[in-house]
């Protein structure tokens, strides 16, 4: 192919396919070459960070997020992709902005509530923590989805073993860690 704009798209959906088979560094090399074809687009930055993310190379997926960012500021899933990169590199307070961004603009998503509860549990905000997986547990998705309903459940559980105490002679015992 010599169109720069359709070789970038070949690029693209090889390291689509790539990821898919856990060829991560196959698929930067992909990526890159379609950035460099043609800069700025969302959908390739998209990609990349989520291919960084999976090498564990979180500030250079967070640099592709931020622009992500920058050019689609109502996507969702740009702000979700970069919470996991801030949350790797411990930046809960970035994190739990970017959960916030992502329940506005999905204000019925149980995974988005779930997933602001887990920033906000970081953060010692137990109350608002609560307050999201109330409302989590009323969202009605049709059809249900069982990993959010399993997410709500773990975080539910992480928020009452970090507040709830146990009386009595030894309340260390009654702890477990999974």
């Amino acid at each position: 192919e010599t169109d720069p704009t359709q070789k970038a798209e070949l690029h693209f959906r090889r390291a689509y396919v790539e990821n898919e088979e856990q060829g991560y560094e196959e698929a930067v090399a992909d990526l890159n070459a379609a950035n460099e074809l043609v800069p700025h687009q969302a959908k390739y930055l998209h990609e990349r960070a989520y291919t960084l993310n999976s090498l564990a190379r979180y500030r250079e997926a967070l640099a592709d997020l931020d622009e992500e960012v920058s050019l689609q500021p109502q996507v969702a899933g740009a702000y979700d992709e970069r919470a996991l990169s801030r949350t790797r590199l411990g930046d809960w307070s970035g994190a739990l902005a970017d959960r916030d961004q992502v329940v506005k603009l999905s204000p019925h998503s149980m995974g988005a509530l779930v997933a602001r509860a887990h920033a906000r549990l970081w953060l010692g905000q137990f109350e608002e923590a609560r307050q999201d997986l109330k409302a989590a547990s009323v969202v009605d998705s049709n059809p249900p989805d069982a990993d959010d309903k399993e997410f709500l459940e773990r975080v539910s559980g992480l928020v009452d073993s970090w507040t709830l105490h146990s009386p009595g002679k030894n309340p260390a015992k009654k702890c477990h860690f999974d």
